[in-house]
């Protein structure tokens, strides 16, 4: 249970970049608090997966899952089901006209449950929005984000950190 809590107060770093990516389809609130937690656990070594355009690869038992985002574990095998089939489909966008750029990618690549443990595979394409930023960055702390229950109040939890500075 301590260790649940650690990792709940975690603050991750983002990319101001990635805080400002437009979304193709609107995230629900556990959605979102999925992405949160697979961010908080990327690490600096994560770079050499980004480097051999290797995915990264979490792996979570059911409870833990469920603790972390604040749902009842006897209904985290139906609701993940769900929430893997709409994750693997959800893009980010983003667009800068003045480069004539734009970026269309998939945060997750793959997931995967087999006897109470679920596999979840980051799209190594985000890796360096979280590792390693040392300008342009906001920290977020996961505690937060969970205690959140609308999609809009996680995004503006987000939007007002990265400016809470100025």
């Amino acid at each position: 249970m301590i260790k649940i809590k650690e990792e709940l107060s975690k603050i991750t770093r983002q990319s101001n970049k990635f805080i400002e990516m437009c979304y193709k389809q609107e995230f629900s609130a556990i959605e979102l608090k999925i992405i949160e937690l697979i961010i908080s656990k990327t690490t600096k070594a994560d770079l050499e997966l980004f480097k051999t355009n290797s995915n990264k690869k979490i792996s979570l038992t059911a409870v833990e899952l469920a603790n972390k985002i604040n749902i009842h574990p006897n209904n985290i095998y139906s609701i993940a089901n769900d929430l893997s089939e709409k994750l693997i489909n959800k893009n980010y966008i983003y667009k800068n006209p003045d480069e004539k750029r734009f970026i269309y990618q998939n945060f997750f690549v793959g997931f995967d449950y087999y006897q109470g443990v679920f596999n979840i595979n980051l799209n190594s394409f985000f890796i360096p929005y979280f590792v390693d930023i040392n300008e342009n960055f906001t920290n977020i702390n996961f505690q937060y984000i969970v205690a959140l229950k609308s999609s809009y109040a996680i995004v503006l939890y987000k939007l007002l950190k990265q400016y809470q500075v100025i």
